[in-house]
């Protein structure tokens, strides 16, 4: 008698065994792979100044932009990636900061993928490593425009990150 799958004898009850076996194994390898990324997904980021790129939403970094502590001083947050400075707005729309004159910006920065900066003509520059946080304080006495630039070569389109600060009256 000819069986449809090509095997010309039953399979053993050894066979069989080893196939449970086997499929026991395979379960239980993908049941610690499972939950070791689960893990690595829901463990809170540090809190000693570096930052996890893949897990942002978890990190300070979850709104990104301009926000208001008190009068005369503003927080931005930034992510810098390829190849743009994230201030949560649309990706082919630029960077662009406003606060009023006379007050203090504290820039917080990451960066997802390479080392960029952030660079202000007439301000310390602000580098931007990878996994890590970065912060600078500046102020802005006098209404202007104050672009800024990634002043770290970091691929083709480095040119395109840019940004500005505009400081209103």
């Amino acid at each position: 008698m000819a069986s449809l799958s090509g095997f010309s004898k039953p399979m053993t009850r050894r066979r069989r065994a080893q196939l449970i076996i086997a499929g026991l194994c395979a379960g239980v390898c993908v049941t610690l792979l499972a939950a070791y990324f689960i893990v690595q997904l829901v463990r809170t980021p540090p809190s000693d100044g570096s930052v996890d790129a893949w897990r942002l939403n978890l990190s300070e970094f979850h709104t990104l932009g301009v926000i208001q502590r008190d009068d005369g001083h503003f927080t931005v947050r930034i992510v810098a990636k390829k190849w743009m400075f994230d201030i949560g707005q649309p990706r082919d729309q630029a960077a662009i900061i406003t606060i009023p004159a006379g007050s203090e910006l504290e820039i917080i920065a990451t960066s997802m993928d390479m080392t960029h900066s952030l660079a202000i003509p007439d301000h310390p520059v602000l580098f931007i490593p990878p996994d890590r946080t970065s912060r600078l304080t500046i102020s802005f006495s006098q209404a202007g425009t104050y672009p800024f630039v990634c002043s770290v070569y970091c691929g083709p389109n480095h040119d395109a990150m840019q940004g500005i600060i505009v400081v209103t009256p």
